[in-house]
């Protein structure tokens, strides 16, 4: 029973991870310095830090009337940081032209960068829309993104240069048009010329051949869909939907990137079908095939409403991935 010493404790207290940093009073220099310095290096502290700095300056937007409605706040006044309330005013006055409802949704994203996006969208909502899917539009997304939203300081780590983007937008173009995990790898070992295998080393010829150069090739496109599509550039395109929503209404915004990215395809039934739990290879394989799409019924808004699984079943090999997967989840 000793290892269960700790529930049995009456006077425990399980706090969590602001509790602990508000506690701290190195944690509390450290958001007063983050509030305080206009070229604060968000490298210096951690993210946690970051954010608390941020929400501190939003909530005395969200509770102007009475600061004591905030958690956060109420630990500053209870400590009498009275210092640290009037920076967090000071900053919040840079995204005093961003509707709440933007701000709360990105709480960790920087402030300058928040108002400059929302005026760019605001100056011409109508023009600043996303164009048409394709790889040169992606490409040009990209690059206007690159500089509103400060990607060579603040994304600088997995995306170091404007040229790179190149890559991304092929990546990208690719992954939304639902071309398999197996087809883009190959897209990529068939294009590759060189190759550099560990930071600081060489860049050296790409040897289809070689087993080394082939993993590390298949490493890094899985890592790019994952962190750098699926959980980058997919935050930053919600982030600018959302603004256009804010201004133009959500009926008017346009198509929103970050959903394509986040289900590896722009067709509604694929992404439908991925909602009720398949995967996409399964969703592109049923979407795809017109003797199995017709047995799936999708509503204007994208939702599947009805599928008829027995018909499905009926043409699929029993020994295939999909037919297990559509036994099993649907």
């Amino acid at each position: 029973m000793g290892r269960y010493k700790y529930f049995r404790e009456k006077n425990t207290e399980i706090s969590t991870t602001i509790d602990a940093k508000l506690s701290n009073a190195q944690s509390i220099k450290e958001i007063e310095k983050a509030l305080a310095s206009e070229n604060y290096d968000s490298q210096e502290v951690s993210k946690i830090i970051e954010y608390l700095a941020n929400l501190a300056a939003i909530d005395t937007l969200r509770f102007k009337i009475n600061l004591n409605e905030s958690f956060l706040l109420r630990k500053f006044v209870d400590l009498k940081k009275n210092e640290i309330l009037e920076l967090a005013k000071e900053k919040s006055k840079k995204i005093e032209n961003v509707p709440l409802e933007v701000i709360n949704t990105y709480k960790a994203l920087d402030f300058d960068i928040q108002s400059k996006v929302y005026s760019y969208i605001n100056e011409n909502p109508k023009s600043r829309l996303l164009p048409k899917l394709d790889y040169e539009n992606i490409l040009s997304v990209l690059r206007k993104f690159y500089h509103l939203y400060n990607w060579q300081i603040i994304e600088k780590e997995d995306i170091k240069s404007k040229e790179q983007l190149k890559y991304y937008a092929t990546l990208m173009n690719n992954w939304i048009n639902g071309k398999p995990i197996n087809a883009i790898i190959n897209d990529s070992i068939s294009r590759t010329e060189t190759i550099r295998l560990k930071r600081g080393e060489e860049i050296i010829a790409f040897d289809r051949r070689n087993p080394v150069h082939v993993n590390h090739l298949i490493d890094d496109a899985l890592f790019t869909i994952e962190k750098v599509l699926t959980f980058i550039f997919e935050k930053y395109f919600n982030h600018y939907h959302k603004c256009l929503c804010s201004i133009l209404g959500e009926d008017n915004a346009g198509s929103n990137w970050s959903t394509f990215l986040e289900y590896g395809t722009k067709i509604p039934m694929e992404i439908g079908l991925q909602n009720l739990g398949l995967s996409r290879h399964t969703a592109h394989n049923i979407a795809s095939n017109s003797e199995l799409n017709v047995f799936v019924e999708i509503s204007t808004t994208g939702e599947v409403t009805n599928i008829d699984k027995d018909r499905i079943l009926n043409r699929l090999s029993r020994n295939s991935i999909e037919f297990n997967e559509i036994e099993l989840l649907l």
